[in-house]
């Protein structure tokens, strides 16, 4: 320091047994000594960022349960908002996955020729398959069909063990019909079952592995054209380098398609599982996980500001110590964002980890590595920033404390001591007790409320949705009458877009005879008859 500086009256204050803070008469000089060593920036300005740091640790080390309760809070937040955020674009990248060269559409009723230009033609890929009709086994049906090695592609069969049928005597099973039957058969075995033309040996070329209520029997080819002297086919179709099609692109292209071939309308069916499955709805989930993402980060700050508020009304003598030994308001916020700086970098990488292993568990076939980066990082960051608005306020306060609040500061609010004789003379009993310490700092205690009223909400609101989910209802939409519907259905040739669904209708199936003996079946109650158009 220069030597007309060294004559004036200094004033020297021990802070912390590490640092002296020393104010100079003529300019304003801050001289921050820690460990020994002195850092200048700017001209009569030191860099305080090193004592900053330290203060703003000492002070989470001095707080610990409030502390914990922010960084559960902020894992809290980051776990819900990665969460959420993973469902929605997993779910969707699952389904685009899962739609990847699947079938488009079904031309049913096709004879080889118009087989033969389809396979021919290079816009498409074509599998074919022929049903044969239903078979019973016990009390339970099974589905005879054909099927070729384009189709097993296109439906997105899982790989078949062993090798679909080339001969008559062939045949290839479903594993859940196997399981069902209860026959324990591998590929290569005999096994003797009723196709319609009395019980015969078979030898079992292939087994596909599927585990729901899929029992199909698949047959070659050329026992298809043993049975029917001209087998109508149907073609499953998709159009090559379709990916990323709109809905309308692929059904105008494949509707051409059967025009240029002269193929009636009515015997296209366009896949609506795969439409279904590729329907593109990332502007609904993003507006989704936007109103979800902004009421948890409102609860976020909310919790937050209100713990940051709490803490440093409790310990506005301590800020105002430190203003009395020179520190600034700039500083004393520093401290405040450093605190909730700290926090952040716990709470948030908790957070991240625990969303990304719940994204997982809930969606594991739509994981993809990059984008879970992306969320993740955009995740941390809009959480951070949540964090760092909730602590504004809380930093402006403490920047605002005057050297004298050290000296007049009490645990509560002044105005408390300022009311009437006639309220500080109230019988001590715990509810009296408890409005006085309310009134103390209504603020505080308006914080409170809405924080706990907030998060009740939330869960209130979860609860009442997770609850609302009702599987009886969900699977009434398909079953409104009853528990089983006999209809004139989409297979064979009862289906409503074959040739005989019409002399099907006039001959009316469902005679009183039928009715009666349905009646007669054991726990059946009631029959509801309906007609609806396809």
């Amino acid at each position: 320091m220069s030597e007309h500086c060294n004559i004036l009256p200094r004033f020297s204050m021990k802070f912390f047994g590490r640092c002296n803070i020393s104010r100079t008469f003529g300019f304003y000089n801050t001289l921050i000594k820690y460990g020994g060593d002195t850092t200048m920036t700017w001209p009569f300005e030191n860099d305080t960022s090193a004592i900053t740091k330290k203060l703003a640790k000492r002070n989470l080390k001095a707080d610990k349960s409030r502390n914990i309760l922010i960084i559960i809070t902020i894992a809290l937040a980051t776990c819900l908002i990665m969460t959420t955020t993973l469902y929605f674009f997993a779910s969707q990248r699952k389904s685009l996955n899962d739609a990847a060269g699947r079938y488009q559409a079904i031309i049913n009723e096709v004879d080889n020729d118009t087989i033969t230009k389809l396979v021919n033609d290079d816009r498409v890929q074509v599998g074919v398959s022929h049903l044969l009709g239903l078979v019973s086994y016990g009390d339970y049906k099974l589905t005879v069909r054909s099927m070729d090695e384009t189709l097993m592609k296109l439906a997105k069969y899982p790989d078949l063990e062993g090798e679909l049928p080339k001969s008559t005597n062939e045949i290839a099973i479903t594993k859940a019909f196997l399981d069902r039957a209860g026959l324990s058969k591998s590929i290569g075995d005999t096994i003797s079952l009723n196709l319609g033309d009395g019980e015969k040996d078979y030898t079992l070329c292939g087994i596909l592995p599927v585990e729901n209520s899929n029992y199909s029997v698949f047959v070659s080819q050329s026992y298809i054209e043993n049975k029917i002297s001209e087998p109508a086919s149907s073609a499953y179709i998709r159009l090559n380098e379709s990916d990323g099609w709109s809905k309308a692109a692929i059904q105008a292209e494949l509707s051409t398609l059967c025009r240029e071939l002269e193929i009636q309308p009515e015997q296209m069916q366009f896949s609506t599982y795969y439409f279904s499955l590729i329907e593109q709805r990332s502007s609904q989930y993003i507006t989704v996980i936007a109103f979800i993402s902004l009421i948890i980060a409102l609860a976020c700050t909310l919790v937050i500001y209100s713990l940051f508020y709490v803490s440093i009304a409790r310990k506005t003598k301590e800020y105002g110590k430190l203003r009395t030994i020179g520190a600034t308001g700039k500083q004393m916020k520093r401290i405040v964002f450093r605190e909730g700086f700290h926090l952040s970098r716990i709470g948030i990488p908790i957070g991240i980890l625990a969303g990304a292993i719940a994204g997982y568990v809930l969606v594991p076939q739509g994981w993809n590595t990059l984008m879970v980066f992306v969320i993740a990082a955009v995740t941390a960051l809009f959480v951070y920033l949540c964090v760092m608005i909730a602590v504004i306020k809380p930093a402006k306060i403490a920047a605002h404390v005057t050297p004298i609040e050290a000296v007049r500061y009490m645990a509560g609010n002044n105005d408390v001591m300022s009311n009437s004789t006639k309220v500080l003379h109230r019988s001590l009993s715990a509810k009296n007790l408890a409005f006085l310490n309310f009134a103390r700092n209504r603020k505080k205690t308006a914080l409170t409320i809405l924080s706990l009223g907030v998060c009740g909400i939330l869960l209130m609101a979860s609860s009442a949705y997770f609850n609302s989910i009702d599987p009886l209802a969900m699977a009434r939409r398909s079953f409104p009458y009853g528990e089983i519907r006999l209809e004139l259905g989409d297979y064979g040739p009862q289906a409503h877009n074959s040739e005989q669904y019409s002399e099907l209708q006039k001959s009316n199936l469902l005679t009183e005879d039928f009715r009666e003996s349905i009646l007669d079946i054991d726990g059946v109650e009631e029959i509801k008859e309906y007609q609806a158009p396809f």
